[in-house]
């Protein structure tokens, strides 16, 4: 009979308990792993806060929709050592993706500005390896990769007219390959394949700036100053479907681990405006969300109430939105995230975070904080000193249509030596507007 080595169970234990399962209410937790450092660096916040990151599309796939704009091409990757505690060598977590879209309006006589954007993403965590020794004894006979990974193919439309909304869902092929697959004689193996799909929608609502939804005139203060205001509302549910997570027999698979995420982003600054060109000093964003695993599994005392096992949840789980996202109330049956960034020139950002669940719901509370280094900012100020002749050649394309993003976040957890603890994400966006 063929075993595994010890080592991929306790990865996989470590993983359960990182993710927020210790008690085991889902497989493949790897999918809540938050896929991109400038959310990490905002308390693991994605779902309402409006980036250019198209890594973003991962945890909601409306972010797509919203970022097209003009029509872009883009790329962006990242990567983690994850679990740094336990100086694991080839643990780690990557996620890349590449999106591209359109602006409908430029190829019909329509009114309002609409976008249509499709996208590629993959998820991998690397769990190291696995032996394999026969019945004959523990000597080795051979060994391969354990990993996990997601394919996600992502469709997303967006809408701009007074108001900016999106939607978008994501297709996913998930294959979890924890062991090698089983033989002739015994009942499956170490791996296992699961389809399943997201959703979401993302609505940001301009309060205050060059036109609005409540006036077609754009506020100043003075001849150039203007300032603007948005209120931002996203809503995403993740790994959805009916399907079981089956290694072995199909009477006891695992659920797919359901989630559901909702939050509001308050986002403000102020620009510059002189001669047709803008220079934006400063931007701040404040974002709160609050999210929910939509597994519920039957504890074993309460079988003579309930048939044993587990099933998914509908909604929001026990997510109260007002309590929770606007009056900022803790839930123990929920998680809370919050996260601010403050931007200057559009060329650094900085950022801080807090997340918080409860103990019986993995315990898990750290701080984060990070930053971006963006090529717009530089590339707007290198603009307004530009002549329109010299935006016309190699040098001027590049100052409008390139952009370019570094980023990294750290995780600091309130228990000391915690397996999360000195985490860190960095990634890099390339993105190309025409």
């Amino acid at each position: 009979m063929l075993l595994r080595l010890i080592t991929i169970v306790l990865l996989t234990g470590f993983i359960l308990i990182t993710t927020g399962f210790a008690q085991g209410e889902a497989a493949v937790p790897f999918l809540l792993i938050s896929p991109y450092a400038q959310a990490n660096g905002m308390g693991e916040t994605s779902v309402a806060v409006t980036t250019g990151d198209l890594l973003a599309m991962i945890t909601n796939p409306a972010h797509l929709g919203m970022q097209i704009g003009n029509g872009r091409f883009a790329f962006g990757y990242n990567h983690s050592d994850w679990l740094p505690g336990f100086n694991i060598k080839g643990l780690n977590y990557r996620t890349y993706a590449v999106n591209g879209g359109i602006r409908l309006d430029d190829l019909f006589d329509i009114a309002p500005v609409l976008t249509l954007g499709a996208g590629y993403s993959q998820v991998r965590i690397n769990l190291g390896r696995y032996v394999l020794t026969d019945a004959g004894g523990p000597e080795p006979i051979g060994s391969g990769k354990a990993y996990e990974t997601s394919d996600q193919y992502t469709i997303s439309a967006g809408f701009d007219y007074l108001i900016k909304a999106s939607v978008g869902v994501s297709f996913k092929q998930i294959y979890s390959k924890l062991g090698p697959d089983g033989t002739e004689q015994e009942a499956g193996g170490g791996t296992a394949r699961v389809n399943s799909y997201d959703y979401g929608v993302l609505l940001s609502i301009p309060i205050i700036g060059e036109k609005t939804f409540f006036n077609d005139e754009p506020f100043r203060i003075g001849e150039s100053l203007l300032p603007y205001f948005d209120f931002n509302f996203g809503m995403a549910k993740n790994n959805l479907g009916d399907k079981k997570v089956i290694y072995i027999d199909g009477d006891f698979g695992d659920p797919l681990p359901r989630y559901a995420r909702i939050g509001v982003e308050l986002n403000f600054g102020f620009f510059f405006e002189q001669e047709g060109k803008a220079v934006h000093p400063l931007s701040v964003k404040w974002t709160r969300e609050a999210n929910d695993i939509l597994v519920h599994r039957s504890p074993l005392w309460s079988s003579y109430i309930e048939e044993p096992g587990w099933k998914y949840r509908s909604g929001l789980g026990d997510i109260n939105f007002f309590n929770e996202v606007v009056l900022g109330k803790i839930n123990p049956e929920t998680i809370m995230k919050s996260g601010w960034e403050i931007g200057i020139l559009e060329f650094l950002y900085i950022r801080r975070g807090r997340f918080e669940e409860a103990e019986h719901r993995g315990n898990r509370k750290f701080n984060t904080d990070g930053f971006t280094v963006r090529f717009a900012g530089l590339a707007n100020l290198l603009r307004s000193n530009t002549t329109p002749k010299t935006n016309s050649n190699v040098f001027g394309f590049i100052l409008n249509h390139i952009d370019i993003q570094y980023n990294e976040s750290n995780i600091n957890t309130d228990e000391p030596h915690h397996p999360l603890d000195k985490t860190r994400s960095k990634s890099f966006n390339l993105s190309i507007s025409y």
